[in-house]
């Protein structure tokens, strides 16, 4: 688990470090589809980079689809105002998605919406139960094409995971029985030392 953690780690940081001069492109829009391996690493200054990296995005590049329900955009600021904690704004507008929901493509994001009004209101049950049909089969089958990749599908339930990190980041410990749930990947716990995987790494410090 130690050795996954930090590979996932090293994942985290390669980005991190794309987004350095001389390169200064670290893709955001594309960042996202990959962040279940960044909660996985459990890497607070990377995680907080990242969270960054998202919002400064959504509010100064795309700020205007931001705001509207029926646009992807919409969820990317949703991710990073709970990675950030930002629950005031996070509820606000999470409430308004789930009153008002789309009825184009859009409606997907209608369950994360209720699950960020849950953890905006600290509300455990709220989120179980969108962690929960996250992994039924028939929203596993749904979401396929838009939560997994390669090497993910038909093994685990990304969006349920992050979900589930997120939770217990701020202190609400759920956990979910699903085979799309690996137990070992849920609790937050932080390596004592994370390791660059090559040693051009070594000169990026966070």
């Amino acid at each position: 688990m130690a050795t996954f953690k930090n590979l996932c780690y090293n994942i985290l940081k390669l980005k991190y470090i794309s987004g350095q001069p001389p390169c200064n492109q670290p893709e955001p829009w594309y960042a996202i589809e990959n962040c279940v391996f960044y909660f996985l690493s459990d890497h607070d200054p990377l995680l907080s980079w990242f969270s960054q990296l998202i919002y400064d995005y959504e509010v100064e590049v795309n700020h205007k689809e931001s705001s509207k329900v029926n646009d992807g955009a919409y969820y990317s600021l949703q991710f990073a105002l709970a990675l950030r904690g930002d629950f005031d704004l996070l509820g606000e507008r999470a409430e308004y998605f789930v009153e008002n929901p789309p009825k184009n493509w859009a409606k997907r994001f209608l369950l994360d919406n209720q699950f960020y009004l849950a953890l905006a209101k600290g509300d455990e049950q709220g989120m179980e139960a969108a962690i929960k049909e996250l992994v039924t089969p028939r929203r596993l089958n749904y979401r396929k094409d838009w939560d997994e990749g390669a090497y993910t599908q038909g093994l685990i339930g990304t969006s349920a995971i992050v979900y589930s990190k997120l939770a217990w980041r701020y202190g609400y410990e759920i956990i979910v029985d699903s085979p799309y749930l690996p137990k070992e990947w849920i609790p937050v716990k932080p390596l004592e030392n994370y390791e660059d995987e090559f040693d051009f790494m070594k000169a990026f410090p966070i």
